[in-house]
């Protein structure tokens, strides 16, 4: 089959493995260090270091994209594509930041229980071994 050429270098494939094997080492270590990463998941809600970290990975990543991705062929939706996005991320943050909550009570309900919390890292390693098997084998 002939694909068209591709706007930046990784593949589904590549993109697979990587995502795979980090939910599965991500959740075997959530497994084996329950106590600890659970008392590291309760503090990463109000972790300032871990918002900035995870808000300079997205802005080095977004940047990479728009430098190496050609968006042309949306020329036509962009105006309209602009103030859809505008709107959804305005109402999403609305939204998260009144009710920050939310997250911490979900994160307090996974840590409650260590059945819970075992069954919900067991099911994480499964989803990254799913991930990873299609990538190498049908992507």
């Amino acid at each position: 089959m002939e694909y068209p050429p591709r706007i930046y270098d990784f593949t589904l494939h590549i993109v697979g493995l990587i995502v795979g094997a980090a939910l599965i080492v991500g959740h075997l270590y959530a497994l084996m260090r329950t106590a600890e990463t659970q008392k590291w998941l309760i503090k990463l809600p109000r972790s300032k270091s871990a918002g900035i970290g995870i808000l300079a990975l997205d802005a080095v990543w977004c940047f990479w994209l728009v430098s190496c991705v050609d968006l042309e062929e949306f020329g036509w939706l962009r105006v309209y594509l602009q103030v859809v996005l505008a709107y959804i991320w305005l109402t999403l943050g609305m939204f998260w930041v009144g009710k920050p909550y939310l997250l911490r009570d979900q994160i307090n309900w996974i840590t409650k229980s260590v059945l819970r919390w075992r069954a919900l890292s067991g099911l994480g390693v499964l989803w990254g071994a799913l991930i990873f098997s299609l990538a190498l084998f049908a992507y």
